[in-house]
């Protein structure tokens, strides 16, 4: 579950889910439950991928590479030395830091993305980057 919460006049609890394949979060794979008082679920809806896993790709981008190509996208020229830390507790989370254009770190997250109206998946980095001009 990714996060719930209840609607005291309505009497339901709103559950929310983050669909996870071969340890990766499906950023668009999201579905929920609402749950009345007694326990019972009233209702059910999701967008979660239905086809087999794919296997996981020996290769993709790295963070810094996703960083780069983000600011490529953005026409920025001096993306400064970037460098790319790991985090201890999650292999799929990094910190990217040395982004001339950013304030701070960029923390960076491998997912996949349902692309294909859900029929398939792709490995995608998501970013949180808080540019000089997003002050």
């Amino acid at each position: 579950m990714t996060s719930s919460h209840r609607n005291e006049d309505l009497g339901l609890t709103h559950a929310y889910y983050t669909q996870i394949i071969n340890g990766l979060e499906v950023a668009n794979g999201v579905g929920n439950a609402n749950v009345n008082s007694e326990g019972k679920i009233i209702s059910v809806a999701n967008a979660f991928h239905r086809n087999p896993a794919p296997p996981t790709p020996s290769q993709t981008k790295t963070a810094s590479e996703a960083v780069t190509a983000f600011a490529q996208k953005l026409e920025i020229t001096d993306i400064g030395n970037l460098v790319t830390e790991q985090s201890p507790d999650d292999p799929n989370a990094f910190t990217v830091t040395g982004a001339s254009f950013v304030k701070g770190s960029i923390p960076a997250r491998l997912k996949y993305f349902q692309v294909d109206n859900g029929q398939n998946l792709r490995r995608v980095w998501d970013l949180q980057v808080k540019t000089d001009q997003s002050r």
